[in-house]
């Protein structure tokens, strides 16, 4: 959605995994984060998207190792967000699934306090998500989409966009090797290439809840 705003507006964009921010070597992850900030600066108007910012705005009341680290990247993060004005002409976007522990200072007036839900995807969502990313894919007779976004229920659009890839990519495999079907069938996907990519999801969404 972010990279959809930036190619809508015609802004730059600059996209940053929050995780890599954070380094051993004492005042690195601050000089990062501003340099960061600076480029954004730099290249405005420009949208600077942060993902999984809830590793950097978690509530900062922690005793673990590493704590006075955090503290510091996430009082630069503050600072450098206070310093924007609207003459700066940068739009500071963050992504994360876990809204419960942000800090409620990053969520206060004046820094990131727009917040925009993203809810699961319903059947019309995964319909039109299936019809984007297979627009110019060759399918096979037995692909059904309604089938296809029935047995999707609960996925969200990165999963359903991975879900295509995977099928897709079964697909080539398969040409690969037997190249004596390639020459005398026509390459397309068909329904089982999506039934195994949809058991993958599943099968390693179900490892991730264990």
């Amino acid at each position: 959605m972010a990279k959809a705003l930036a190619g809508e507006t015609g802004l730059n964009f600059i996209a940053i995994s929050v995780p890599i921010l954070f380094s051993k070597w004492l005042g690195e992850s601050e000089k990062a984060l501003h340099q960061i900030f600076k480029k954004a600066k730099q290249s405005a108007p420009c949208i600077l998207f942060f993902d999984e910012i809830d590793t950097l705005g978690a509530t900062r009341h922690v005793t673990s190792e590493g704590a006075a680290a955090v503290e510091r990247v996430v009082s630069q993060f503050f600072n450098e967000l206070d310093n924007l004005t609207d003459l700066s002409q940068v739009i500071v976007l963050g992504a994360t699934n876990r809204e419960d522990i942000l800090d409620p200072a990053l969520t206060r007036s004046g820094r990131l306090d727009y917040v925009i839900p993203f809810p699961v995807s319903d059947e019309n969502d995964r319909l039109e998500i299936f019809q984007v990313h297979l627009r110019e894919k060759p399918l096979a007779s037995d692909v059904n989409l309604a089938e296809l976004v029935r047995s999707t229920e609960g996925m969200v659009a990165s999963q359903i966009a991975f879900v295509c890839r995977s099928a897709a990519m079964q697909a080539i495999s398969e040409r690969i090797r037997d190249p004596e079907k390639g020459r005398s069938e026509k390459f397309s996907i068909n329904a089982a290439h999506f039934h195994e990519a949809i058991r993958m999801v599943q099968e390693r969404e179900g490892r991730s809840a264990c």
